[in-house]
């Protein structure tokens, strides 16, 4: 009987990108977006803090300047946030710490008029929790502003590939010519796992499994002499030189998907470390963190990495290998397939056109939350003349 794959709480968000590639993101759940958001919510009780001292200072504590000071220090938390999230790719100073990023629910990245409408409800949002129970309970862990917005946060931390052992010298020139591999495709992955793993097993475990291998590969390693784990190092590397080579899908076992994953692997490793690099530099700095040569280049290694992870699901490569070329076409998309950055300009036409037509386009919920605030207001500012007495 088969064993059950343990239930996966996390929500996700699939998404097919131009390149007919599947993406499948790993929204952000309560806890981490809360641990970002008090990162965040210190840094603004520090900027508050500051606004009003100095608001105190220049206009002591009159009527207008305490009314004066709520509209500051909304102003500062939502220029925070927007500024942060629309300007620097999704994400604050928490965000990052965390590894999460706001996207569009498209999976492009957000412009600052998105930001800028996400954050305007920010203070309904955390009024007696009513953003924390729509994250908990919502289908996409959505607050009141990603509705608005539509926005929704994920996570985007970097996943690291296993070190892989580096070839030698003389096998590296040979491997054009390695010959077919020796090793089946579960034996080549129980001693590539074992020697990946080996430092980290105390030393008599590791000797003890070291010696059980060699007797189990006896066959291959009657040629090479030496200790037990050197043996076996040295047969992963003859080894993973014959898979890399043009022989290498005739495994001893019947040419397989997995083998065709393990070449893959071996030889886009590399590639695919370049272009991770070259992802964080624009999550940094956008895409004016590279050179009109570096452009077109940039371009180009997405689609191949687009076309690598096509290859990976397909040959069933391993799932870190999966996840972590995910992530790399994930960062890729977001850097392409986005708006152009907002200048001044562009904040300037958000205020003064967009705005006003969002107001336009709900006007029949706008003039429902004037009435429900006019009217009671009215109707106090109406009792209080005929009876100063409540005041």
């Amino acid at each position: 009987m088969t064993p059950q794959a343990p239930f996966d709480y996390r929500q996700h968000l699939e998404l097919e990108t131009p390149e007919q590639v599947l993406l499948d993101y790993e929204l952000a759940g309560v806890g981490s977006r809360m641990l970002a958001a008090l990162i965040d919510w210190a840094i603004v009780a520090a900027m508050v803090v500051v606004a009003e001292l100095s608001t105190v200072f220049w206009h002591g504590r009159s009527t207008w300047p305490s009314a004066m000071r709520v509209l500051v220090v909304y102003a500062v938390i939502w220029g925070y946030f927007s500024a942060f999230e629309g300007l620097r790719d999704g994400q604050t100073p928490g965000k990052r710490r965390l590894g999460i990023r706001v996207i569009r629910e498209n999976g492009h990245g957000i412009s600052f008029g998105d930001a800028a409408a996400r954050n305007l409800l920010l203070p309904i949002d955390f009024a007696g929790g009513i953003g924390i129970i729509m994250i908990a309970a919502g289908r996409r862990a959505k607050r009141l502003g990603d509705f608005v917005a539509g926005t929704v946060v994920v996570r985007d931390q970097p996943i690291a590939m296993p070190a892989e052992s580096p070839l030698p010298a003389p096998a590296a020139e040979a491997a054009l010519e390695g010959g077919t591999p020796e090793l089946g495709d579960e034996e080549f992955r129980l001693l590539h796992g074992f020697l990946t793993r080996a430092a980290d097993l105390p030393a008599p475990a590791r000797t003890r499994l070291a010696q059980q291998l060699a007797e189990r590969f006896a066959i291959p390693l009657v040629s090479i002499a030496g200790a037990a784990e050197d043996r076996l190092r040295v047969l992963h590397d003859a080894e993973t030189v014959r898979r890399s080579g043009r022989f290498g899908g005739r495994v001893a076992s019947g040419a397989s998907s997995n083998a065709v994953a393990q070449r893959l692997v071996l030889h886009q490793r590399a590639r695919w470390d370049e272009f991770g690099r070259i992802a964080a530099r624009i999550t940094v700095g956008g895409l004016d963190a590279l050179s009109a040569s570096e452009l077109p280049d940039f371009a180009a290694r997405y689609r191949e990495v687009a076309a690598d992870l096509a290859r990976a699901r397909t040959y069933r490569a391993d799932a870190i290998v999966q996840l972590r070329l995910e992530r790399l076409v994930a960062a890729g998309h977001n850097a392409l397939y986005r708006d152009d950055p907002q200048t001044w300009r562009g904040i300037w036409r958000f205020i003064s056109r967009d705005s006003p037509a969002a107001v336009l386009a709900s006007w029949r919920y706008v003039l429902m939350a004037f009435l429900v605030f006019m009217v009671p207001a009215a109707g106090g500012y109406a009792l209080l003349r005929a009876r100063p007495a409540l005041a």
